[in-house]
């Protein structure tokens, strides 16, 4: 087996997890039929979860001059048809006012097979979220890996793989030559599913301008509130990925990093609002030492700024 993670030696790939470019294949000879959409239920278990309206409103307009050019792929169901792949096309298809789309059928998927055709397609999307995307592989590998144990198990994939059941090395193995992504970049990807929750809602926001790069950087802090403190920083400033880094550094470094003169103004105010509320209690000893320490070193910074304006 490999000793960096990579396809193990030998190692040949089952049709199961090898079925979308099977069906890239297939779709040059298999007949394609034009189906009612309200006979169409989506899966309630597709990986996708936000879709960009802007997106869909530029795809239906597309769909109104060329029809749908892909066709999506579903399976019997309920006396209709369950949707497999493609639900952006047909939600762009009915805004375009489309009663029938063009699909191809397919009745002898495995759930694996299934899962696999819906990961690789989301994961290859063009608008996907960063969290989304780590959301997505999370669940394909969930019957074999639970989510706290992911960081652990990949990086034993990364350093020492015979420590690992063949199922896993091979499922995940095949997992990155389908994306053609190495086991770091997996491992980054999954590295934001760890982040709290005020962090992801950024993240699943496609109008945020905070990204997986971003994030990357923000990773390196173990102090969770001195992430939310930088990701705010990085909005207001608009910081790209590469000042983001230099800006850790000098911060990991316990140096102060220079910003711009709204988010200087915006934490003046901060600390002038701060100074206002008294404490509740009344202090001991020891912490009126503390505070008035505190307070003495912020007057003497406060000073040193006065001059320099």
């Amino acid at each position: 087996m490999s000793r960096r993670g990579g396809l193990p030696d030998g190692f040949k790939v089952r049709k199961s997890f090898n079925y979308v470019k099977e069906l890239a294949q297939e779709k040059k000879t298999f007949s394609v039929l034009e189906i009612e959409i309200e006979s169409i239920k989506f899966d309630p278990n597709q990986p996708r979860k936000i879709m960009n309206a802007e997106s869909l409103k530029e795809l239906a307009q597309s769909i109104e001059a060329k029809g749908i050019i892909e066709p999506v792929i579903v399976r019997p169901f309920d006396g209709g048809y369950m949707l497999i792949s493609g639900e952006r096309r047909i939600r762009a298809a009915q805004m375009a006012g489309l009663k029938k789309v063009p699909a191809m059928i397919k009745d002898n998927l495995s759930p694996q097979e299934i899962r696999e055709i819906q990961l690789i397609e989301n994961l290859q999307r063009e608008d996907i979220t960063p969290l989304e995307r780590a959301e997505a592989i999370r669940d394909y590998l969930s019957p074999l890996i639970k989510e706290k144990e992911l960081p652990k198990v990949l990086a034993q994939m990364e350093f020492n793989p015979e420590s690992l059941p063949k199922e896993v090395t091979d499922t995940v193995s095949v997992l990155l030559k389908n994306l053609g992504k190495s086991l770091k970049t997996l491992r980054r990807w999954i590295a934001l599913l760890s982040l709290p929750d005020e962090i992801k809602e950024k993240l699943r926001d496609p109008a945020s301008p905070i990204t997986s790069r971003h994030v990357e950087e923000l990773l390196k802090l173990k102090d969770i509130n001195l992430m939310k403190e930088i990701m705010g920083y990085i909005e207001k400033e608009h910081l790209s990925s590469s000042q983001t880094r230099e800006l850790i550094k000098e911060v990991k470094k316990g140096g102060s990093p220079k910003i711009g003169y709204k988010s200087f103004l915006n934490y003046v105010s901060k600390i002038d609002s701060y100074l206002s509320v008294v404490p509740q209690s009344p202090l001991k000893k020891d912490q009126k030492r503390e505070l008035k320490k505190k307070l003495t070193h912020l007057k003497k910074k406060i000073d040193q700024i006065l001059t320099q304006i």
